[in-house]
């Protein structure tokens, strides 16, 4: 739309894919002050596509959320 009024209507369609699953089997190897190691199996399924990374998050003390990796 602009000052003259709107366009002609316009259609677009699309599809969407599956998501992965959750990771399987998380557990902590080990942990000090600084660090923890983690680790997890692949979801049973990939959503189709192979599974190319993660992104682990930490919940802080007022219940946000930030990427830690």
């Amino acid at each position: 739309m602009n000052a003259n009024g709107p366009s002609v209507a316009a259609s677009v369609s699309f599809t969407t894919g599956a998501v992965p699953g959750t990771p399987l089997t998380l557990a902590r190897k080990t942990q000090s002050v600084n660090t923890i190691d983690l680790e997890w199996s692949a979801p049973t399924s990939n959503g189709g596509h192979p599974i190319t990374g993660y992104k682990l998050e930490q919940q802080k003390p007022d219940n946000s959320w930030s990427v830690v990796y």
